[in-house]
């Protein structure tokens, strides 16, 4: 993984997650969007910026180590990186499948409905 605070199986279950919210339709897996439902769904009032902008925020919207991580850490597009990578292998071995709108718009696929996390 390129960024530093998120595991493999942490990325993976943070796409999972976004994928069966949207469940049975289909979901949109581009990195920013998946982010945002991640933070939405933590109970977080922040918003992903996109890769490159600056993030403001009032002090007391900080409330999980994941939110100090999308404000402050210069890294975070590497999290964007990593979301695009996972997404790309989820869809690669069959825990994706295609919605054919648009290069990121997927359906969860049986096996992504078995598959809670990737640590076996």
């Amino acid at each position: 993984m390129k960024n530093k605070l998120l595991s493999y199986d942490e990325v993976y279950r943070m796409v999972r997650q976004h994928c069966l919210l949207r469940f049975p339709q289909q979901a949109d897996c581009h990195p920013q969007i998946t982010v945002n439902a991640y933070l939405k769904n933590a109970g977080s009032s922040l918003h992903a910026p996109a890769p490159g902008l600056n993030f403001s925020h009032r002090t007391d919207d900080v409330i999980s180590e994941f939110d100090r991580f999308i404000i402050c850490d210069p890294d975070r597009e590497a999290l964007f990186a990593d979301i695009a990578d996972m997404v790309r292998w989820m869809a690669e071995n069959d825990y994706l499948q295609s919605g054919r709108e648009r290069e990121s718009v997927y359906y969860p696929s049986d096996k992504l409905l078995r598959s809670p996390t990737l640590v076996f």
